[in-house]
């Protein structure tokens, strides 16, 4: 049985509030999952969506004023990352929340959109990579 002090709930809450939320959003599971725990190996919150569509039913319901950062792949099936940008390009709830997008596809540094904030290559260089994550989750 586990038994937490007042203290030690205190402390857990204020550390779970000051954790950085991240939206990752990827259909290739092993890639999610490397990325997730990566992320939380940092300290981040990681919220996992399997494409698009699953995505847009998740900032729907979350209190997104938490969510610091969107990682969309834009190559997914059921709805893109394309799809998902425009289906959320009048959504308030979202508008300030940073997005940054990734995929394989050589073209995708060529990639241009008003609500991308920057844009990563895959394969993924880890360090680049938590870089990039860092400085939109200050």
């Amino acid at each position: 049985m586990l038994i937490l002090s007042v203290l030690d709930l205190w402390m857990f809450l204020g550390i779970m509030l000051r954790m950085k939320t991240v939206l990752l959003v990827e259909d290739d599971r092993g890639i999610r999952d490397a990325l997730k725990e990566v992320l939380q190996s940092e300290g981040y919150r990681v919220i996992t969506a399997d494409n698009g569509k699953q995505a847009l039913v998740l900032v729907s319901e979350l209190d997104t004023s938490s969510l610091n950062l969107i990682l969309l792949d834009l190559m997914m099936p059921v709805m893109t990352g394309q799809q998902f940008l425009e289906a959320s390009k009048d959504q308030v709830s979202i508008a300030e929340i940073p997005i940054a997008v990734f995929s394989a596809d050589g073209k995708v540094a060529d990639f241009h959109n008003d609500r991308v904030s920057e844009v990563i290559r895959k394969p993924v260089d880890l360090d680049g990579f938590l870089q990039i994550v860092a400085r939109f989750c200050r």
